[in-house]
């Protein structure tokens, strides 16, 4: 686990609700995407 900038920039921003997630981090494959899409493709994966 780790922690970006954005993380902390968020943590500071608000006061904690409770139990909370932090992190923007994403995996998996795209499945589809809009037809204003031009950056990604179907089948791109993201690691």
């Amino acid at each position: 686990m780790s922690v970006n900038p954005v993380d902390v920039k968020v943590r500071r921003s608000s006061p904690p609700k409770g139990i909370g997630v932090l992190g923007f981090d994403a995996a998996g494959a795209m499945r589809g995407i809009g037809g204003e899409i031009s950056l990604f493709r179907p089948g791109d994966a993201k690691r």
